[in-house]
């Protein structure tokens, strides 16, 4: 039997007894690839195509070797995750963040998918927070007294002075009671209200 029958050989064997994981995959068939053999025996060995092989590759390739064996064989996590791993990985940035969560206790405690899963959500670029925005507060003389910042269903009320505000925070409930009076007529009338939460 010549080497590529063997190959052929074992790696339907193998994959038939131990039911290989997606990344398991890739690494034997990049070790093949390494070993000088050709794709299309490769892809006899794995019983893939010529798309399904090169995905197999690109992955075992551009996944760096040591988080793949930290992470481990991860028999839950399935091509598209692996290849979503890939894409988010495209930047120092996020090598960086992955590499941080190789040490944390979370990760070096978890099961293999769980650990997949930790380094992907590391992976990601942070959501920037919504930045508040707001208006300007201005005395009947056009002068500015203050301003109202909005960030999301909230509202945080900034005043220059602080005497204005110990005046307003004396008036406050029964300008909010006025507001809630105002607000319950314009919905028992069926019109749109026009004040803000």
């Amino acid at each position: 039997m010549s080497d590529a029958e063997l190959v052929v050989a074992q790696g339907q064997e193998n994959s038939a007894r131990l039911d290989l994981s997606f990344i398991e995959r890739a690494l034997y068939a990049e070790k093949l690839e390494e070993a000088g053999f050709d794709r299309e025996t490769i892809m006899a060995a794995l019983n893939v195509d010529k798309t399904g092989l090169s995905r197999l590759i690109s992955v075992a390739v551009k996944i760096p070797r040591d988080l793949i064996e930290a992470i481990g064989p991860a028999p839950k996590i399935g091509r598209d995750r692996w290849t979503d791993l890939v894409v988010k990985l495209d930047s120092a940035k996020s090598l960086d963040r992955v590499r941080d969560a190789l040490i944390r206790d979370e990760f070096v405690t978890a099961d293999t998918n769980a650990r997949f899963e930790i380094i992907l959500r590391a992976s990601q670029v942070p959501r920037a927070k919504a930045k508040p925005h707001g208006r300007r507060l201005t005395n009947s003389e056009g002068k500015p007294i203050g301003k109202i910042e909005r960030a999301g269903k909230g509202a945080r009320l900034v005043l220059n002075e602080g005497s204005f505000a110990d005046f307003l925070a004396e008036h406050l409930p029964r300008l909010h009671a006025e507001w809630r009076t105002a607000e319950y007529d314009d919905h028992t009338r069926g019109g749109a209200t026009t004040t803000g939460r």
